[in-house]
């Protein structure tokens, strides 16, 4: 849901123990799709105290319009009718507009201390708030056929992040190497709430009978996590060179996720004053650690071949229950109020080593070549289901055994290239080609009870692929710079049941046609595009007074992309794009503006899908109205964007 992920590049720079600095800057922008203005607001200071202790204070206030509108949201839950039309659409339904608005809070203080030209330490606090309103999706291939930058969705989205991150680095001289140690401790919490009718009336329990039927879910989650880097690095001038070190990460997590199905108690003769149709409450503790080495020998002025291993291990364990609190109160005779929460406990844990080989040979004292072949290694976890019951009869989302948890996978990589500069450094040119073997690939699937999106292990997937890149100065004023990548990724191996797909005739898993297809090898994996290309231009001047004026811009070009193993199961093809941006900067020893356009041709794009066009049916309530199924959506980017930034130094 976050658009903006980048950290103002002031908090990246440490402190400076040269003097008094500052920045104060500034944007505001507008969407082609919003009704008001956007702004980014920012200051940055920097105070040395002494000789060798600074501090540096960063805050940031984002205020984001957003530009998605939501024409559909139900006046009130469980009893406006979401599937109005006509003359009765005014009293139960109501549009909001922007609802992807965003407000964030930044914040940086860092203090540096250098009491020893050898050592240098940084004590970094980091805190983020991000308030957003809604998704950023689109309802176009939805049943309702929405407007490009329309949600279908029933109920409002907000949803609220706070990150806390307190860092310390201490880098040593030891003359023989650097000794860096890197300590970190973060906390963050996140509180939403999201539309859940799809999911429910596409379970076949009839939820979709209750005539004015609509179900939200809110969701908490606390996390917490402490890791701890030593690396030591040789200094010492020889044909010799090497790296150790050990990392450790402890990461804690507690989620909760609430169902509420306001009125549809009482419309099945019962009574839940709490509407909650749904609970799962989830803990998890992961364990991680590792040591690793490097060395690099010269065999020759020209070569250099380096060899290193890396030790792993990771336990992880979890616990989960659920309960379904409104079907055991009406169908059950279990109190109105009552939860019952009976914790399942899971593990898993593994621990190895990955290698690694480099050789690389200067051509020339302006060309490298390399050949490297390393592994690559990521952790397994638990899908956050539990396990069905009885055939999953009564249960809204549960797991068969094979979906219950997804195990390791690993890559094997190869890859050769040439890095080179000519011209005087004027014309850079690098290029590589790379081949990837995958074991037990983690790929996107979904539960067979409740369609939860869940993750399995395929049996086995390879990448080839090629990278080309350039930056070359053709004037000293005029600069070009690109890049071109193809990517090949596929299955090597068929992956049983993998894709879900749904019954032509009815949503319930027991209908005829309904269950999984099975990858097969050759299928083309999902969200990956085949071709990529950068393309961006860049020209500088002064003018008489020393003022400097430049003129950028470039153009981003994506492939297709499958949204499902080899598209099957209905799985769609997103288009390709081509993102187009520009930019004109005035700059001053004292301050510089901008005035930016992105999404010059005011594209619509979409980068992800949630459901199939499968989804988009049309089901029955128990008057005969109709209900509206409306899975199917997309995530895009936004459209075209108008601003001027401002920045003043001190």
């Amino acid at each position: 849901r976050q658009r903006h992920l980048t950290i103002p590049c002031e908090m990246c720079i440490r402190d400076s123990f040269e003097g008094v600095s500052g920045e104060l800057r500034g944007s505001a922008y507008g969407y082609s799709e919003a009704d008001d203005i956007s702004t980014d607001f920012g200051a940055t200071l920097n105070i040395p105290l002494s000789d060798t202790f600074a501090i540096r204070a960063n805050i940031d206030v984002l205020s984001d319009t957003g530009f998605i509108d939501q024409p559909f949201l139900v006046r009130q839950i469980g009893v406006s009718d979401p599937d109005a039309t006509g003359p009765a659409a005014a009293a139960n339904l109501r549009r909001q507009d922007d609802v992807n608005s965003e407000d964030t809070l930044s914040g940086r203080i860092a203090a540096r201390w250098q009491p020893a030209p050898w050592l240098d330490t940084n004590l970094t606090y980091y805190y983020q708030r991000v308030e957003s309103g809604g998704r950023q999706v689109s309802g176009l291939r939805s049943t309702l056929r929405t407007g490009e930058y329309e949600s279908a969705l029933r109920v409002p989205e907000p949803n609220e992040r706070e990150n806390q991150l307190l860092a310390l680095e201490v880098s040593a001289d030891l003359g023989f190497a650097e000794l860096t140690s890197a300590t970190g401790y973060s906390e963050y919490t996140e509180a939403g709430q999201r539309d859940q009718t799809d999911l429910l009336i596409t379970l076949a329990y009839s939820y979709e009978a209750f005539p004015t039927f609509t179900a939200f879910t809110r969701e908490d989650d606390d996390q917490s996590s402490f890791n701890q880097e030593l690396r030591l690095v040789s200094t010492i001038e020889g044909p010799f060179s090497w790296i150790v070190g050990a990392f450790y990460n402890k990461f804690e997590s507690e989620s909760t996720s609430r169902e509420f199905t306001p009125g549809y108690a009482a419309f099945l003769g019962g009574s839940r004053p709490d509407n909650l149709e749904y609970i799962s409450s989830g803990f998890t503790d992961l364990t991680e650690q590792a040591v690793y080495g490097e060395l690099s020998y010269e065999l020759t002025p020209r070569l250099t071949v380096t060899g290193g291993a890396r030790w792993y291990s990771y336990e992880l364990d979890g616990r989960l229950a659920v309960d379904l609190p409104l079907l055991n109160t009406v169908f059950g005779g279990r109190a109105p109020d009552s939860i019952v929460l009976n914790y399942e406990n899971s593990s898993q844990s593994d621990d190895g080593w990955l290698f690694k080989f480099n050789a690389s040979y200067e051509v020339s004292d302006n060309i490298l070549a390399y050949a490297t072949v390393s592994e690559g290694y990521r952790i397994g976890d638990e899908n956050g289901v539990t396990p069905c019951v009885g055939g999953g009869v009564g249960q809204s989302v549960c797991g068969q055994p094979d979906e219950l948890s997804y195990t390791p996978d690993q890559t094997l990589n190869y890859e050769v290239g040439i890095k080179s500069q000519t011209f005087d450094g004027r014309l850079t040119l690098n290029g590589s080609l790379y081949y990837i073997e995958w074991t037990d690939p983690q790929i996107a699937s979904a539960t067979l009870i409740g369609l939860q999106p869940i993750t399995k292990n395929g049996e086995g997937a390879e990448t080839t692929g090629l990278e080309l890149s350039f930056d070359a100065a053709l004037t000293d004023r005029f600069n070009l710079r690109g890049s071109y990548a193809y990517t090949n990724a596929e299955l090597t191996q068929d992956a049983p049941r993998l894709v879900r797909v749904l019954s032509p005739s009815s949503f319930s898993p027991n209908a005829p046609g309904a269950g999984f297809v099975s990858g097969r090898a050759g299928d083309r994996l999902p969200g990956s595009p085949e071709h990529q290309a950068t393309l961006f231009a860049s020209y500088t001047d002064t003018l008489s007074n020393g003022w400097e004026w430049s003129l950028d811009g470039g153009i981003i070009y994506k492939g297709d992309i499958f949204t499902r193993v080899g598209n099957r199961g209905s799985g769609i093809t997103l288009p390709s794009y081509t993102l187009t941006n520009v930019s004109a900067s005035l700059e001053a020893p004292a301050w510089r503006a901008t005035f930016f356009v992105e999404n010059l041709f005011d594209e619509f794009i979409e980068t992800g899908v949630r459901g199939t066009p499968d989804f988009n049916r049309t089901l029955t309530d128990a008057g005969g109205g109709p209900v509206r199924v409306r899975s199917h959506y997309t995530d895009i980017l936004p459209p075209r964007q108008v601003g001027v930034r401002v920045a003043f130094s001190f």
